[in-house]
């Protein structure tokens, strides 16, 4: 499976990416909400997995544009928050996030519960 990840944290991509490549899957990363639209364009990724939380533009401006964009609006996404707050998860769902995971994300079952989300 092609992964994209779209999160600010150098830490979280390192190892979140290095734990779905021991799985077997292609990771694409950004670290910003336009790179990761255009790289989402240009690359079909299966699934995306986003941060909410980002200097510029937030996880939800990249749900907003994504939903306009006709090539990348069905493509899975999954919500990846510090906070476990209801209300923003909500907020989420209704701009297209298929779900979430709670950070930090946990290396050892951090590919399973992303797929577990999917099914």
């Amino acid at each position: 499976m092609k992964i994209l990840i779209v999160d600010d944290s150098m830490v979280v991509r390192v190892i979140a990416k290095k734990v779905l490549a021991a799985a077997g899957h292609q990771v694409l990363e950004s670290d910003e909400v336009q790179a990761g639209l255009a790289l989402a364009q240009t690359e079909s990724p299966d699934l995306i997995l986003l941060d909410l939380e980002m200097p510029t533009e937030d996880g939800f401006d990249f749900l907003k544009q994504k939903m306009e964009m006709t090539a990348i609006k069905k493509i899975p996404t999954i919500i990846m928050s510090a906070h476990d707050d209801q209300e923003r998860m909500d907020k989420a769902k209704n701009l297209g996030a298929t779900g979430s995971i709670l950070k930090p994300i946990k290396p050892t079952t951090f590919a399973d519960d992303v797929l577990r989300i999917l099914k």
